[in-house]
């Protein structure tokens, strides 16, 4: 729990991304975290127990990925862009908040 706490107040107070990504990363750097708080603290259903890194780096995953798509759609985006990996080395060690990997990059033109 303390991992997440740090890391939710480097979310906060993080350099600013490319302008493409802004919106994108600053939902993902600060809801997801209190979501994922959240979860861990409750032991939900999501987790039954602590979770692994790969149990928690898929959960990030799926659950930025519905969050980015009603975003999309918020702002009259209908192209699917999708997460499917992230850097866990930054969940747990960088300075900075969470990174994330868009790997089809072209799909990053439509901003």
């Amino acid at each position: 729990m303390q991992t997440v706490q740090k890391w939710r107040s480097k979310a906060i107070t993080q350099t600013q991304p490319p302008q493409h990504l802004q919106n994108i990363k600053t939902i993902v750097s600060i809801s997801y975290i209190n979501k994922i708080s959240q979860n861990l603290t409750n032991n939900t259903e999501d987790f039954k127990s602590i979770p692994t890194v790969e149990e928690l780096k898929q959960f990030i995953i799926k659950q930025t990925n519905e969050l980015l798509t009603a975003h999309l759609k918020c702002i009259k985006i209908e192209k699917k862009l999708e997460i499917v990996d992230i850097n866990v080395n930054s969940l747990f060690q960088n300075q900075n908040a969470i990174e994330l990997y868009i790997i089809d990059l072209k799909e990053l033109s439509m901003f």
